[in-house]
């Protein structure tokens, strides 16, 4: 018999009503009742009552409306994703607040780092065809010198058709003035001749494009500007040049364009370079040696040219000094990385330096990534009973996983826009450190900045990947007690990426002692804990040596004082080079009194130094151990060599070697003359050394500024510290160390944090065995065992991998040094202890809390 039905008229009428909602249950009840009342009353009445049913129904709809609303709603998982991330993150505002911190330190060292080795990367791109300009350098007896007998650029541009442009090139550090102004500065100064401003594409704005008379010159814009009011001003006002006591007039004949601020080279005063016809043959007597610029025609190999270069000499000279050394051109890039064979008009950085930067801008990067990852997975194990309620009201597992992805974007933007403000903030102040301009043109600025926010939402949506996944996978009936299984993998990943964190972090912190180590063996080597009172006075001393030593001597502040020609430090002043048969090269020579040596703390290694009574000779000289090196027979000691002046000099005593420079440079052979009278070597004496008792130095000083201005009341008083002195030659390698060591101490920071969320993991996962162990009696020695044992473990696995790689690497930076420390065991050992007090303090406070737990509120649920 086939069932009974209601009207489908009246169906349809309920499927309108409620088209928006699932009718099963609904429809089910309606005609349970109409089959109760048709079998009792028929299916008239059955048919009226399905009807009263119906306009009962009607009171619902609304409801059902707003429902159905609310549930689309709900299928927007963007806003309700949104929405519900926002309450999360304040929720556990502590967790995101580290997450939060760790990726702003991380891309903001990282893009600090990567936009100055961006900035170096892109040096000189303006120019045409930068490959094309190169300089000539030599090679002899293993040693790379950038100075050319100024005869062979000239002959070299006559004989290769493959040479475009050329032009020598003398650079000096003069002290620059103008009439009606008695301030003065110092500036460097070139000399060159007119294919420099093609090789090097400047271009002249005003006046002649190149000084055609000697007492002329060219200004920079910039240099125009800081000497007077304006570029139109500066042509044809007169300025004054002086380099070692001697003053030249010279007029402003033109103004040359500024170099883009990208520019390896910044050129600021041009001179025409003198006339060096008469040293230009090779089989001279004399010679002068000079940098050589050449511009190259496009597609030349300079490597093959640079082999030809001694049997095309053969045709002017056959003198073996000229034909058996090797020549080489350097290109630009290759000066710009070498601070070896930079002669200072060229910026450079050391390639290592470099590469150094950019190893640690990454690894702080991967830091930061690697801490996200730990910090999401244990704030992941603390959520497990709100994933286990979402579970049972029907989240699936994409709603879970675009809910933390959502989160994780929130917090990358957080980042970004905090890693923009630290940026700009710091941008300009570490600019101005390390002397660098990392101004990018706007495209570029919009193209890195777009890449950035790029970059580091794709390595946080890659780094929520794993933690989404474990959000989103754990069974269910784990979920409901808040509780979560550990697979072997995830601990394993867990586990690598703290190993790595702390092999980074080790690998930072011996770079760091290394670098301290080595500063200390700076300090050592210029012997500046014996030279910490000591003052530099320099000036022209003339012949008024007498006259400032009777004065100075007088001061009680005093405890001795001497007169040279030099002090160790930048060389600020010219040094020529002799040189005879007797010896294997030249040498340099310098000018002290007899209490020099005493001062500067050096010892007499054979013989004995200058007397301070009458049984000085005026021809009595010291060598130091290099120059012993450079005779070529004999032992010096006691001989008489043709030096300077008529009477051969004898040399009485040999000085242990002293670097005068940096010690990334070879100690070259080196004379000292006696100062003893004022007729002998007139101008040399250019520096007072005073030793100053300890107290009050400030004060002292003042009464030696107060005599000099008494006996030199035209020259200003400069002074400066001994150990300030040093540091300027060092300059590149202590900015670049302070920057190392703070980008360390981010690491380590960051590391900390990844630290911290490390411990949260392990004590969410063994939060049930604290509750036995603490019912069962366990000590806080024994929890807090429990809880580092593997800390330690992995902390040994990071050592054992980041100690040889970071001998390699720091052996590697040292060979850049001539004389260097050594990276000893004692480094790593500290390391350990280092590293040992950093986990200790970053564990404490996580140990403490979970030691405090309270078994019963762990157990409860089981």
């Amino acid at each position: 018999m086939r069932q009974a039905t209601p009207p489908r008229l009246l169906q349809k009428l309920l499927s309108k009503m409620f088209s928006n909602t699932p009718m099963e249950e609904l429809e089910g009840d309606l005609l349970e009742d109409y089959l109760g009342n048709y079998k009792k009353y028929g299916r008239t009445r059955a048919n009226l009552y399905y009807l009263l049913d119906l306009l009962r129904l009607i009171s619902l709809i609304p409801r059902s409306r707003r429902n159905t609303q609310k549930s689309r709603t709900m299928n927007n998982l963007f806003l309700f994703n949104l929405k519900y991330s926002f309450r999360s993150i304040k929720k556990h505002s502590v967790y995101q607040a580290l997450n939060i911190a760790s990726l702003t330190l991380g891309s903001t060292c990282f893009s600090l780092i990567y936009l100055f080795v961006f900035n170096h990367y892109q040096k000189d791109n303006f120019l045409e065809n930068p490959e094309g300009i190169v300089r000539l350098n030599i090679i002899r007896d293993g040693n790379e010198s950038i100075g050319i007998h100024s005869g062979i650029p000239y002959l070299l541009k006559k004989d290769i058709p493959e040479i475009e442009r050329m032009s020598r090139m003398s650079s000096l550090v003069m002290e620059v003035s103008f009439t009606g102004n008695p301030d003065s500065f110092t500036e460097q100064v070139l000399s060159v001749e007119p294919d420099f401003m093609d090789i090097f594409q400047l271009e002249t704005v005003l006046g002649e494009p190149f000084p055609k008379e000697p007492a002329t010159v060219l200004l920079s814009e910039s240099m125009a500007a800081k000497l007077f009011s304006s570029p139109q001003e500066a042509l044809g006002k007169e300025l004054t040049l002086t380099y070692n006591k001697k003053s030249r007039k010279k007029h402003v004949a033109g103004i040359f364009r500024d170099q883009p601020i990208n520019s390896s080279y910044s050129p600021q005063i041009i001179n025409q370079l003198g006339n060096y016809d008469r040293f230009s043959d090779l089989n001279g007597g004399l010679s002068v040696s000079l940098s050589a610029y050449f511009k190259l025609q496009k597609g030349t190999d300079r490597n093959a040219l640079a082999q030809k270069i001694p049997e095309n000499l053969k045709n002017y000279t056959d003198k073996e000094s000229h034909l058996s050394n090797t020549y080489v051109f350097r290109t630009l890039n290759e000066i710009k990385n070498n601070p070896k064979i930079s002669s200072g008009f060229i910026d450079s950085l050391d390639t290592q330096t470099v590469l150094i930067f950019k190893i640690v801008g990454l690894v702080i990067l991967l830091l930061a990534v690697a801490n996200y990852v730990n910090l999401t997975t244990a704030l992941t194990l603390k959520r497990t009973h709100e994933v286990g309620i979402k579970h049972a009201m029907g989240a699936t597992k994409h709603n879970l996983i675009s809910q933390l992805l959502c989160e994780s974007f929130i917090i990358g933007g957080i980042s970004i826009l905090l890693s923009g403000v630290f940026i700009a903030f710091l941008l300009p102040r570490i600019e101005s450190y390390i002397g660098l301009q990392m101004q990018l043109t706007a495209n570029m600025q919009t193209w890195l900045i777009v890449l950035s926010i790029l970059a580091l939402f794709v390595l946080v949506a890659l780094a929520s990947l794993y933690p989404a996944f474990l959000f989103s996978t754990t069974k269910f009936s784990q979920l409901l007690k808040g509780k979560s299984e550990v697979s072997p993998k995830s601990k394993l990943l867990r586990t690598s990426l703290m190993a790595m964190q702390f092999a980074i972090s080790t690998f930072l912190i011996v770079g760091s002692l290394t670098f301290l180590k080595q500063l200390q063996f700076i300090n050592k080597s210029h012997n500046l804990d014996h030279l910490s009172n000591v003052i530099i006075v320099s000036g022209k001393i003339g012949d008024k040596k007498r006259a400032i030593e009777h004065r100075l001597a007088s001061l009680p502040e005093i405890e001795r004082l001497s007169f040279a020609s030099f002090a160790p430090g930048p060389v600020d002043y010219g040094r020529s080079g002799l040189g005879t048969d007797e010896f294997k090269e030249s040498f340099g020579f310098y000018v002290i009194d007899e209490h020099f040596l005493d001062l500067m703390g050096l010892s007499i290694a054979e013989g004995h130094g200058f007397y301070t009574d009458d049984r000085n000779k005026p021809n009595h000289v010291l060598m130091n151990q290099a120059m012993v090196e450079n005779v070529k027979e004999g032992h010096p000691l006691g001989k008489e060599f043709k030096l300077y002046g008529a009477t051969q000099s004898k040399v009485i005593g040999i000085v242990e070697n002293f670097p005068i420079g940096s010690l990334k440079s070879q100690i070259e052979p080196a004379l000292y003359m006696q100062a003893a009278l004022d007729e002998y070597l007139p101008g040399m004496i250019k520096k007072v050394a005073i030793q100053l008792k300890p107290e009050n130095r400030v004060a002292s000083i003042a009464k030696i500024e107060s005599e000099w201005n008494k006996i030199f009341p035209e020259q200003p008083f400069q002074a400066e510290f001994m150990d300030d002195r040093i540091a300027k030659i060092y300059t590149d390698e202590l900015k670049m160390g302070q920057l190392f060591g703070i980008f360390t101490g981010v690491a380590v920071v960051i590391s900390c944090l990844g630290l911290v969320g490390l411990l949260t993991y392990l004590i969410q996962i063994k939060m049930k065995e604290i509750g036995i162990r603490k019912v069962l009696g366990a000590s806080a020695g024994t929890l807090t065992k429990l809880l580092t044992l593997n800390i330690w473990k992995v902390l040994l696995l990071s050592s054992l991998i980041s100690f040889p790689l970071s001998y390699h690497l720091l052996e590697d930076w040292l060979t850049s040094f001539v004389y260097r420390t050594e990276v000893s065991s004692e480094l790593f050992i500290l390391t350990i202890l280092c590293f040992v007090l950093i986990v200790g303090l970053a564990v404490f406070w996580q140990i403490r809390n979970a030691i405090k737990i309270n078994p019963t509120e762990v157990l409860r649920n089981d």
